[in-house]
């Protein structure tokens, strides 16, 4: 599936979030995993999801988050994507439309989570 997963580092290196903007029937939102690489391995800790949504007439943040934890291991890493366990992981919206054109198939709905089960 071609969804576009931004990678945020922190500074200290192997740490950091992945990241997914998208919108469904409720709206925009982004979706977070933090993250730990060591050799061979992601770990991904979350998700979590961020809306912004009308409560009393006023604009309200709901952050919704778990603790679920996974590891899987990394078959390659370049500057487009993520190779985990056969999933590609695009990590900008250029190298989605780029893999999109070279045969990729796009997302048919929602995107799901990257961890099934961990909500």
């Amino acid at each position: 599936m071609c969804d576009v997963w931004r990678n945020r580092p922190e500074r200290t290196a192997g740490h950091g979030r992945l990241e997914h903007r998208g919108r469904d029937e409720r709206g925009r939102f982004v979706r977070t995993y933090a993250y730990d690489v060591g050799p061979g391995y992601l770990t991904l800790q979350g998700p979590a999801e961020f809306r912004r949504i009308e409560l009393d007439g006023q604009r309200t943040d709901v952050v919704r988050a778990s603790s679920c934890l996974v590891t899987r291991g990394v078959t390659r890493v370049d500057a487009a994507a993520i190779d985990l366990g056969g999933e590609r992981w695009y990590l900008s919206r250029s190298a989605c439309d780029a893999a999109r054109l070279a045969g990729a198939p796009a997302p048919a709905g929602p995107v799901p989570l990257l961890v099934p089960g961990c909500e």
